[in-house]
C-alpha cells in the first residue's frame, strides 16, 4: 500500500483541475527577504530575482495541501519568460497538469503560470510530488511511464560558475517563506515545533529555497539574459535541514543555435549530493528549453 493512503483516494487530482487564482504584488521588502534567505547582500535592482516568485505553484489552500504534504517534492522546474520589475502586479493561476505512475511511485504535477497586467506570461513553474503506491491499486486511467534518461550527461563543459557554499539556518528559511503569509507560521519550513512533530531534527529547508540558490548560480553564467529565457529543473535526492552547509556547482555546456544547456549539483557538508540541476537558456524568444518531466523517482 501507499505510504500516503490518500493518494489513491483523491480521484479528482487529474490533469486540467484548476486549483485557484490569486493576485501578487512584487514588493521591495519581499525582494530583500529573498536575497537575505540566500545569504546575499540586500541590493535590490530594477527586477525581481529569478525565483522570488518560485514558491507560487506550491501550498495552495484546500484539500490538496493534505495530498501534497503526504508526498515527496521530487522535482521542480521553472521558465522565466521576461524580467519582472519590482512593484509589478501579477496574476497567478495554478492547476493539476499531469498525473502518472513510475515504477512504484505515483506522481502529480502542479503547475502555476504568472501573468503581468497585460496578460503576458512572465514565469511558469511546475512541481512534481510523488508517494509510494501499489501500482495495481492506482486508477486504470492514470498512465504508467518509464523514468526519463539524462539529456546532458555527455555534453562538454564550456564554463562554470564559481562554486558557492552556504550554511542554511532557521532564520534564512523563515525569510524565504515570509511573503507566503497564507502558509502560516506552523509549517515545518519555519517552525521548529512543527518540524519536530513531523519527525525532523530541525526545520526543513524548502525545495524552492534550494532551487533559488541554484538559480542564482546559473544567473552568474548568463547575467540579465537569464531572466528572459532561463529554465531551471531541480531533482531532490536528500533533505536539507537547518544547520546544513551546502555547496552549489553549475556548469554551462556546449549548446546549439536554440539553447545553451546547464548541468550542476548541490552537495551537503558530508559530501552527499542532495539536488541535481539541469535546464539552460533559450536563445530564441518563445522557445523555452524543454522542462524535463522529473519522473524518475527512486523506489
Amino acid at each position: 500500500m501507499s505510504d500516503n493512503p490518500r493518494v489513491a483516494e483523491i480521484d479528482d487530482v487529474m490533469p486540467g483541475k484548476l486549483l485557484g487564482t490569486k493576485s501578487i504584488t512584487v514588493a521591495e521588502r519581499d525582494t530583500r527577504d529573498h536575497l537575505s534567505s540566500l545569504g546575499l547582500p540586500e541590493i535590490v535592482g530594477e527586477y525581481a530575482p529569478y525565483l522570488l516568485l518560485g514558491t507560487e505553484p506550491w501550498g495552495w489552500p484546500g484539500a490538496y495541501v493534505e495530498y501534497w504534504l503526504g508526498g515527496v517534492a521530487q522535482a521542480m522546474s521553472w521558465y522565466s519568460a521576461r524580467p519582472v520589475p519590482i512593484g509589478a502586479k501579477l496574476r497567478a493561476e495554478a492547476r493539476v497538469s499531469d498525473r502518472y505512475v513510475v515504477r512504484n511511485r505515483e506522481c502529480s504535477v502542479i503547475t502555476a503560470d504568472l501573468f503581468d497586467e497585460a496578460g503576458d506570461l512572465v514565469l511558469t513553474g511546475s512541481g512534481i510530488y510523488s508517494a509510494k503506491v501499489d501500482p495495481a491499486a492506482v486508477r486504470a486511467d492514470v498512465p504508467r511511464r518509464d523514468a526519463p534518461a539524462a539529456e546532458t550527461a555527455d555534453l562538454e563543459i564550456i564554463a562554470s560558475a564559481e562554486p558557492r557554499t552556504v550554511r542554511l539556518d532557521r532564520e534564512m528559511s523563515r525569510l524565504f517563506w515570509r511573503h507566503r503569509a497564507d502558509l502560516g507560521d506552523g509549517n515545518f519550513h519555519t517552525s521548529i515545533e512543527a518540524a519536530q512533530a513531523a519527525g525532523l531534527p530541525d526545520v526543513l529547508i524548502g525545495s524552492s529555497h534550494l532551487a533559488a540558490l541554484a538559480g542564482e548560480r546559473a544567473q552568474t553564467l548568463f547575467g540579465a539574459r537569464w531572466l528572459s529565457g532561463g529554465t531551471l529543473t531541480t531533482r531532490f535526492l536528500k533533505p536539507v535541514i537547518a544547520g546544513d552547509e551546502v555547496t552549489i556547482i553549475v556548469h554551462r555546456l556546449a549548446g546549439s543555435e536554440d539553447r545553451i544547456p546547464i548541468r550542476g549539483e548541490m552537495a551537503n557538508q558530508r559530501g552527499d549530493v542532495v539536488m541535481t540541476i539541469s535546464g539552460g537558456l533559450a536563445l530564441k524568444e518563445g522557445k523555452p528549453m524543454t522542462a524535463a518531466t522529473p519522473s524518475g523517482a527512486k523506489a
